[in-house]
């Protein structure tokens, strides 16, 4: 479903086409501002995606990884056990939750200490399934998780700027809907029947994608549903 501000923007724009029928400095004047709103939020919600994206791809690199070490940490623990290599046993053992628990650089040591260790045993490792390609897989793996690093401060507090940014616009939206453009509105409902119907039809969409329902009719027969913020 298109976006909350996305709907509102289709009416803005459909605004555009049909000012000429209305006598409204107040509607005009409201309209406006509600499509620099609109913009502001279209700015914010892609800083807080770019942060999003960037928390998501961390995690999908730890979880690669985990799977990885733990795969080859268990072929090189089964070799061990079959040689009676205690010392190599105590260098794999961790299970799959341990792998991946921690500090950013305890789950790349730990990680490490597995890599290295079927390195090293590489030539009794193949009737186990460790080969150096899955060897050389698990290095790329550390690697892909190394260089997802957390944000920096400065972008966690960017993201961080842009939710307050955010919950003050959809509170401004809420306003210059509910207190200022649905009033006004009303007198277009006999006048400009098309520009009044379009103007609920996307009131009635914002609502049902914020909240996922709507109800009501206010006394001028609009929707009577309020914009929340998704």
């Amino acid at each position: 479903m298109m976006s909350t501000h996305g709907v509102l923007l289709n009416f803005t724009e459909h605004y555009d086409g049909t000012k000429s029928l209305t006598t409204l400095p107040a509607l005009e004047q409201g309209v406006e501002e509600l499509r620099d709103v609109l913009a502001a939020i279209d700015v914010q919600s892609k800083k807080q995606a770019d942060s999003s994206g960037a928390a998501l791809a961390k995690k999908t690199a730890l979880l690669t990884l985990g799977d990885a070490a733990y795969e080859v940490a268990r072929a090189v623990r089964a070799c061990a056990a079959d040689v009676g290599n205690d010392t190599l046993t105590g260098q794999v053992t961790f299970s799959r939750v341990a792998l991946i628990r921690g500090a950013d650089k305890t789950v790349i040591d730990r990680a490490e200490l597995v890599r290295d260790a079927a390195a090293e045993s590489i030539a009794l490792l193949a009737d186990y399934g460790v080969t150096p390609v899955k060897v050389t897989a698990l290095t790329k793996k550390i690697d892909a998780f190394r260089k997802a690093q957390p944000a920096p401060r400065q972008r966690v507090n960017k993201s961080s700027a842009a939710m307050k940014a955010l919950r003050k616009l959809f509170k401004s939206t809420r306003t210059l809907l509910n207190e200022r453009l649905d009033g006004l509105m009303v007198q277009y409902k006999t006048s400009n029947p098309e520009f009044f119907n379009q103007y609920n039809s996307a009131r009635v969409l914002v609502t049902a994608g914020a909240r996922g329902k709507h109800s009501g009719q206010t006394e001028g027969g609009e929707s009577s549903a309020k914009l929340k913020a998704a």
